[in-house]
């Protein structure tokens, strides 16, 4: 990934190529605002990303200093 890229995936469950696991999440920061996006998919046909909500429903927000970590 170039370092200048927008988004970063931080982390990543089952796999699109699997036939055992049908299901794929991901969870990608944006490094300029720092919020944080789910992607889902279904074996690797169709998929949707929407923000990933906290507990108490705003959106999950990096701080600067993870997201300089991600930088790395």
């Amino acid at each position: 990934m170039a370092k200048n890229d927008r988004f970063i995936r931080v982390y990543t469950q089952g796999d699109t190529f699997s036939q055992e696991s049908t299901h794929h999440v991901e969870i990608w920061a944006d490094r300029v605002t720092g919020v944080n996006y789910i992607y889902c998919s279904e074996r690797g046909d169709c998929g949707g990303m929407t923000p990933l909500l906290g507990h108490d429903g705003q959106p999950v927000i990096m701080s600067e200093d993870e997201i300089e970590k991600l930088k790395g």
